[in-house]
């Protein structure tokens, strides 16, 4: 036997035991969740264009992740649904809530539906001066909201914004974070419905 028929074979016994490690992975995670005290099943469907899994307890409850090719996933579990896309378009209760700075980009929009209520969260690159910015979010609050309460955690870096109605009926968070002494960070907006 030559060199080259010795490397050949064991270049595809490595391919092989690759392929083949990659199929167990989802064994290995299914088995390993199934060990869980009070997990009863563990169903698992994942292919290129997306798939999920799904966990059923003991006592009948699911859990469940579903996801998309098109990064859009939803988790439900037995207290809700959360849905989170990657998208340009904000949606219209985030709008109406807050005026949101321009050039906003790496928009992730969440959905959450629980027995507590409805709440939707976006959360976006943003540039420009923090503190001019906090004003700007915290004036957008006041000219909408019945109540704003103005929390800063760390001057220039981090701060909340927090506004509702009196009666506590909806409500809206802005987080503001950004690194320090760069003129671009996250903002992070929330609004629920309880």
């Amino acid at each position: 036997m030559n060199l080259r028929s010795v490397t050949l074979r064991l270049t595809a016994c490595a391919s092989a035991g690759l392929l083949l490690a990659a199929c167990s992975i989802e064994g290995l995670i299914q088995r390993g969740l199934s060990q869980i005290e009070g997990v009863d099943s563990v169903d698992w469907d994942f292919g290129e264009e997306g798939g999920g899994f799904r966990i059923t307890s003991d006592e009948g409850e699911v859990l469940s992740f579903e996801g998309d090719a098109e990064g859009r996933s939803t988790m439900t579990t037995p207290e809700g649904t959360v849905t989170t896309t990657v998208t340009d378009d904000i949606p219209s209760e985030v709008t109406s809530a807050v005026d949101l700075p321009s050039g906003l980009t790496q928009v992730v929009v969440t959905e959450m539906t629980t027995s507590d209520g409805d709440a939707v969260a976006v959360q976006a690159e943003v540039q420009g001066d923090f503190d001019t910015l906090l004003d700007d979010l915290e004036a957008s609050l006041a000219s909408r909201w019945g109540e704003v309460q103005r929390v800063v955690m760390a001057p220039g870096i981090m701060a909340n914004l927090v506004a509702g109605d009196p009666d506590g009926d909806v409500g809206v968070t802005v987080a503001l974070i950004f690194e320090e002494d760069r003129d671009e960070g996250m903002l992070q907006v929330m609004v629920f419905n309880p």
